[in-house]
């Protein structure tokens, strides 16, 4: 492990920000507690847990608002016009689902892929599938592709799916510690999904549990992630692991599952609770939500981290922390994972901030912390573990607010935001 030299204080950066979304509950959604994706036009694409309709969802009901939504937010034809959004689907608590807490993954053919809580023909969720009009303007198609089961996939169901170029979906499942799936596409048209259990955590201080957010693939099939629990027990049952799944050598082959990393809370990082990002030099980056130099009485306040990759000669993977964050305007306790640009900036979000990773100018040097925006400035705000969407052109951040927007005596419905340098 190294530990890269820090900033003492946050620095904060003027950028232009605002709500281009605001949720307005009803046949609308509320509630968006996921990361979105964007497509090569910059539209966006996300969920809202609640609303839609009147429908009410969940075990006893206790969602009477709707059991939410797809999303599109198409960018507006000038600099200073409003988004447009245009809901694709609004679940039912039936056979479809209700309550997607995850986000969705886009294919090559513009298919859309994701998670609900809820529903389906068990009653514990679904994997399903929306698929794009034939004509501009018509209506999306909701396929429900695979349904959970808690007695086969556990308690645990995927935030976020992976997928790679022959269509098969990746991600988390499994009972007791929780492990990583693939859903395969039929073989002939009208045929059936296949899942297939990859592989299953086995816990305490050799391997990591409860996988949390969503596998990341690399160009060779491999699939990287990160587990909340297990691995070194100074954090108690494990400060959680950063992990790689080889694919087999022959079809139908067993997966390996390597620990390239387990955490060693303070000064180092613990319990990293989202994605990682593969950067353009082949590393691992993301986020712990505790853990690092500072706030020892609760545990720290968090770190961004690096995972640098073996050499040519073999080795062990290296990880480094590239900043802990201090509780002082700089944030703390990030969940959402981080994203970059093409300069090498990290960037990255908790409850209240989003701040920027930068790369030191000489190799060795310090990594630097800047706070882009304050997210109390929309108000109402809630806790929210959704990351951030970077469209690589213009450099603009997008991101969700649980909270905050228009508010009901009930509640706050929640925005859509966006940072620009």
């Amino acid at each position: 492990m190294g530990i890269a030299l820090m900033m003492l204080a946050a620095s904060v950066a003027v950028f232009g920000q605002s709500a281009i979304y605001h949720f307005k509950g009803g046949a609308d959604g509320n509630w968006p507690m996921a990361t979105m994706v964007a497509d090569a036009a910059g539209n966006l694409y996300g969920t809202t847990y609640e609303g839609g309709g009147s429908t009410k969802c969940g075990g006893a009901k206790n969602y009477p608002f709707g059991c939410g939504i797809v999303f599109e937010l198409t960018p507006p034809a000038s600099r200073t016009g409003p988004w447009t959004e245009t809901v694709l689907y609004r679940f039912t608590d039936g056979l479809d689902g209700a309550l997607p807490s995850g986000g969705v993954t886009l294919d090559q053919a513009g298919n859309l892929y994701g998670t609900t809580s809820w529903g389906g023909t068990l009653g514990d969720g679904t994997i399903y599938q929306l698929v794009p009009p034939a004509t501009q303007g018509g209506s999306w198609t909701e396929y429900t592709i695979y349904n959970f089961s808690v007695s086969q996939n556990g308690y645990d169901f995927p935030y976020y799916l992976a997928v790679d170029k022959s269509g098969n979906l990746y991600g988390y499942g499994g009972a007791t510690y929780g492990g990583v799936f693939q859903l395969a596409p039929p073989v002939a048209q009208g045929g059936g999904w296949t899942y297939n259990l990859l592989y299953s955590f086995q816990g305490g201080s050799t391997d990591g549990s409860f996988p949390l957010g969503g596998p990341v693939l690399d160009a060779e099939g491999n699939i990287y992630g990160a587990t909340d629990d297990g691995g070194n027990p100074a954090c108690g049952s494990g400060c959680g692991v950063i992990f790689k799944l080889e694919p087999p050598a022959t079809q139908g082959g067993a997966w390996t599952e390597k620990v390239l990393y387990s955490f060693k809370g303070m000064p180092d990082g613990n319990y990293p609770l989202d994605s990682l990002m593969i950067g353009a030099n082949g590393n691992l980056y993301g986020t712990t939500s505790r853990g690092g130099q500072y706030g020892a009485t609760y545990g720290g306040y968090g770190t961004v981290f690096e995972l640098a990759k073996p050499g040519q000669s073999g080795g062990a993977w290296t990880e480094t922390v590239l900043y802990s964050f201090q509780d002082d305007g700089d944030g703390g306790g990030p969940t959402g994972g981080v994203v970059h640009d093409n300069a090498g900036n990290l960037y990255g979000r908790d409850s209240s901030t989003v701040f920027r990773i930068s790369p030191p100018s000489a190799q060795g040097g310090i990594w630097t912390e800047t706070t882009l925006y304050n997210l109390a400035n929309l108000q109402g705000l809630g806790e929210d573990d959704a990351g951030l969407t970077l469209r690589p052109k213009s450099g603009t951040l997008y991101g969700t607010t649980q909270g905050g927007g228009i508010c009901t005596q009930r509640e706050c419905l929640g925005t859509v935001f966006s940072v620009e340098p």
